[in-house]
């Protein structure tokens, strides 16, 4: 049979392959799981109310659903553009990381059953979380840069991700 590290290599090598034949279900899926399992961290040694699985399974969709597809998009156009890392930096937090906020924000809300924020007030929700998400995500995001291959920002993202959205919750952010 195959020796241990031979079936590390077919696993890796699996993956690589979902990842660039099915990017958009093997991003979805991994970007599902990893917030689910954040969300539940967060509820099991940080919460005070326990076990929600609501928060559990709508943060999931969120970005499985949203936020992985746009990823998706986004990092394969930005990769095709041929960009460096600086161009690349400024392209994600002027033109993605307010778009993904914004959507991430009106899905939940829709999803929350909650109206639509209408006044400059309702929006400050929205602001926070642009806010605290340029403090977190910015210095994630330079040292992704530096230490990951572009294939393999999702995956970073994801487990960057896990960090954010205990931080977002921990912070009544969402």
């Amino acid at each position: 049979g195959p020796t241990p590290n031979e079936k590390k290599r077919t696993l890796a090598a699996r993956y690589r392959s979902a990842l660039i034949g099915y990017p958009f279900l093997a991003n979805a899926t991994q970007a599902g799981l990893i917030s689910a399992c954040s969300t539940l961290t967060q509820q099991m040694f940080l919460s005070e109310t326990g076990f929600d699985s609501f928060q559990v399974f709508k943060l999931g969709f969120l970005q499985a659903f949203f936020m992985a597809p746009m990823a998706v998009v986004f990092y394969g156009r930005l990769g095709k553009l041929g960009y460096g890392p600086v161009l690349s930096l400024v392209a994600e937090w002027t033109i993605f990381s307010p778009a993904a906020t914004i959507v991430f924000f009106l899905v939940n809300h829709l999803i929350e059953n909650q109206d639509y924020p209408s006044a400059a007030e309702e929006w400050d929700g929205f602001y926070k979380m642009l806010l605290f998400q340029y403090y977190f995500w910015i210095p994630y995001a330079i040292l992704r840069i530096s230490v990951c291959p572009p294939h393999l920002y999702i995956l970073a993202n994801c487990f960057g991700s896990f960090i954010w959205g205990i931080l977002c919750i921990f912070l009544g952010l969402v």
